[in-house]
Order: structure tokens, then C-alpha cells, then sequence
């Protein structure tokens, strides 16, 4: 469980939101959005409750990444005339982790990473941010990934990164949100994928930690809408606020 911080996050104040992605997986919410971000949960576009979470969170600049037009065009209505979200345009090759070298010229100096389509819980994100260490990553008990991450961990520090899990040993699946120095990107621009420039990160000597997170990893398939959903209304008057706008 987490505590619950209160003001705002020493280390870190932006944010870069994968939201691209047509979902396809999604099967008709597909069709009907084009864009797993965009998928309606109570009136409400999924990268909205995510964005919420991170200015609750206290983040003061939010960097989502959107490719295509019309997603684009779609973003840019929805954040309209919020000062503190940047809706830019991927053309990239279309894996995330092109994302942060395809924008590296607005990173901070530390920086946090996340799906469009996998909103946290603000708590969760303040937890992170309390971690000292050159990356910290979240950790979850399953993985909506076909090729998942693996941390071996000693505690709450990664001791390596892996493909698969052992049944010996404490370890944990990994995926965003990461907080990332910026000194990660040139990983990523070598190795593109999260898997190779996490792995190789760690090998590097920098240190990494992870905190266990509570809300489900990712949303691919229909029936993660209803879970997302759930998880949602239960903790809704803690750091979501369930409106129709």
C-alpha cells in the first residue's frame, strides 16, 4: 500500500504520454475510436483520466505524443486551452520507445514515461517520484505485454532486467510508468525497444527501483474497459473524480 503525499514532487515536473496506437486489439472500439486513448469511459476519453492523475499528481508539463491526423486533431480538442498539456505529433516508426528520441529536445532533466491508455493513481506517481535512484519503474503482479519485461529484484532495487520469470527468486513484470533521466534517451535512440535499452541501462551500472502499482498495466482487449472501469469507481473520491463533461 501507498502513503498518500501531499504537495508537489521534488524531482520531477513533466511528463510524456504515449497516446498513440489504433488498438486494434480492441476489436469494434477500434473501429468506433480509432485510438486506444480515446475510448469513452463514462463520458470521458481514457487519456483524460490519465492526464487528470498526472496534474493531480503535481507534474507541471504534459508532453502527449499522438500520431495521425485525425487522433491528432482529437487531442488537440480535448486538451484545448489547458495551459499545461503540449499535444505534438509523432511520425515516428510507430514503437514508443521512439517517442522520447523523436522529442528529446523538450526533456527535462528527468522526465516521466506512460501510456495514454494506462491511467495510475496520482498516489502512485507521488510514491515514484520519492525514489532516488537514475530510473524507476513500476511493477506489476501480471503483464498486458506479448514480449513482457521482467525485473529481478533485491528489494526494491533491479538487479537485472530478463524475458522471462523464474519460479525461483523475487521478481515482478515491468511496465510504464517509468521516471527517466535523460541520460536514458541515448538507450533508447541505440536499442528503440524498452525491453533492449531497459536491459542494457541496468547492465550499465546506473541504479534502477521499482514500486508495486495498483491499477492495471495497459488496455488491449475489450474486457480490460471493464476492469479499468472497476478499478476506477474504486477509487473514485480518492484520485479520480468520475464526471460526464
Amino acid at each position: 500500500m501507498f502513503a498518500r503525499f501531499n504537495g508537489f514532487m521534488p524531482s520531477i515536473n513533466q511528463a510524456v504520454v504515449a497516446a498513440g496506437g489504433k488498438g486494434f486489439r480492441m476489436g469494434p472500439l477500434a473501429a468506433q475510436y480509432g485510438n486506444k486513448s480515446l475510448i469513452l469511459i463514462e463520458g470521458k476519453p481514457i487519456i483524460a483520466f490519465t492526464v487528470e492523475a498526472l496534474l493531480k499528481a503535481g507534474l507541471k508539463k504534459i508532453v502527449v505524443a499522438v500520431d495521425g491526423e485525425s487522433n491528432y486533431d482529437q487531442m488537440c480538442r480535448i486538451f484545448r486551452g489547458k495551459r499545461r498539456v503540449r499535444v505534438v505529433q509523432d511520425k515516428g516508426t510507430g514503437e514508443t520507445g521512439g517517442i522520447p528520441v523523436n522529442f528529446d529536445y523538450l526533456l527535462e532533466k528527468k522526465f516521466l514515461f506512460i501510456y495514454g491508455n494506462a491511467p495510475p493513481l496520482a498516489s502512485h506517481v507521488k510514491a515514484m517520484a520519492q525514489q532516488s535512484a537514475d530510473a524507476v519503474v513500476s511493477l506489476f503482479p501480471f503483464s498486458s505485454s506479448r514480449t513482457p519485461i521482467v525485473a529481478e529484484l533485491d528489494g526494491t532495487r533491479v538487479k537485472r532486467i530478463k524475458s522471462q520469470r523464474n519460479v525461483f527468486g523475487r521478481e515482478a513484470f515491468v511496465e510504464p510508468p517509468y521516471i527517466l533521466s535523460k541520460d536514458f534517451v541515448p538507450f533508447l535512440a541505440q536499442h528503440r525497444h524498452w525491453f533492449d535499452a531497459l536491459k542494457a541501462y541496468a547492465e550499465s551500472g546506473k541504479t534502477m527501483v521499482g514500486v508495486p502499482a495498483l491499477m492495471p498495466p495497459n488496455v488491449h482487449y475489450p474486457h480490460e474497459v471493464s476492469l479499468l472501469l472497476s478499478h476506477l469507481l474504486k477509487y473514485a473520491g480518492t484520485d479520480y473524480e468520475l464526471r460526464i463533461e
